[in-house]
C-alpha cells in the first residue's frame, strides 16, 4: 500500500453496504471483503434465531443482528473493534432497523442501518 492511501486509510472510518440476499449460502466469499471496511451493514441476511452469532462472528469486529425471520429480510451490522460502539434499542415493529453510536477520531456519531417496507407509511419510517 502507497503511504497516500495508508494515511487516508489510517485517518477514515470505511462504511460498507450490501444487500447480500441470504448470508449463510455467501458467508465464506462474503469474509475476504472485511478487511476493507471498518463497518459493514448486510441486509437481507435471512437468518433467523436458530443461527448463533458465532456462526457469522468475524475475528476483529463486533456483531449486531436485528433478525426478522428465516428466508426474509433481517440485518447484520459488523464494526471493527478498534471503533468503540454500543447498540441502541429500537422498539418500532414496522421497520428493520439497528441503531449504534459509533466513536471514530473522538467524534461520536449515529449510524443507522434500515429497511422500510413499501406496506409502511412514510410518517411511521420518519418516527424511528
Amino acid at each position: 500500500m502507497n503511504n497516500l492511501l495508508e494515511s487516508y486509510v489510517s485517518k477514515q472510518c470505511i462504511i460498507g453496504n450490501l444487500n447480500i440476499n441470504s448470508l449463510p449460502s455467501k458467508f465464506i466469499v462474503m469474509q475476504e471483503w472485511f478487511g476493507l471496511f471498518d463497518i459493514l451493514s448486510i441486509q437481507e441476511a435471512k437468518i433467523d434465531c436458530t443461527f448463533p452469532d458465532s456462526q457469522f462472528s468475524i475475528q476483529g469486529y463486533s456483531l449486531y443482528r436485528r433478525d426478522r425471520k428465516k428466508g426474509g429480510g433481517g440485518f447484520l451490522l459488523y464494526i471493527r473493534n478498534s471503533i468503540p460502539s454500543y447498540q441502541i434499542k429500537i422498539k418500532c415493529v414496522e421497520v428493520e432497523a439497528i441503531l449504534v453510536v459509533i466513536e471514530v477520531s473522538q467524534q461520536h456519531s449515529s449510524l443507522l442501518s434500515a429497511y422500510k417496507p413499501t406496506s409502511v407509511k412514510n410518517e411511521i419510517f420518519n418516527k424511528v
